[in-house]
């Protein structure tokens, strides 16, 4: 399949009237990346893109490819996407589980964010600064004005 025939079926069966394309994580054996622990929607037209700013990291270098992909996009209307920034997990042996090392891997449900437990000592930071990012319960974005 073509990259044009898999973006018409995911709009198909989707529903959806774009898709953006990251290039991943070619290390990453199982899937190349998971996009939902790269980048997500936190308001209409806003994305939260995780970045890795300690050069030591043996993924420092994946952030800053798909981030580069991401900037520039726009939503399904034409819109050009807000880019907000999060530090990614650390990827260093010792540190690392060996799963998704992503803090923005995350479900929004009822008011409510269920996320993954990582890193001890980074998780309420990290949740402290994924919520900086979400919208209030009950609060109004432009796209419901």
């Amino acid at each position: 399949m073509s990259k044009a025939d898999i973006d018409a079926e995911l709009c198909r069966t989707l529903g959806v009237e774009k898709v953006i394309w990251l290039p991943g994580d070619v290390n990453e054996t199982e899937t190349d990346g998971h996009a939902d622990g790269t980048a997500a929607f936190v308001r209409p037209g806003v994305v939260l893109v995780e970045i890795n700013n300690d050069e030591s990291d043996p993924h420092y270098s994946v952030c800053p490819e798909n981030l580069a992909a991401m900037q520039g996009q726009t939503d399904a209307q034409g819109r050009k996407i807000q880019i907000e920034l999060i530090e990614e997990a650390s990827y260093h042996p010792g540190e690392w589980n060996g799963g998704c090392g992503s803090f923005i891997f995350a479900y929004l449900v009822n008011g409510g964010v269920i996320c993954s437990r990582l890193q001890l000592a980074e998780r309420l930071g990290c949740a402290r600064d994924l919520a900086t990012h979400l919208p209030r319960a009950g609060s109004r974005t432009g796209a419901d004005q």
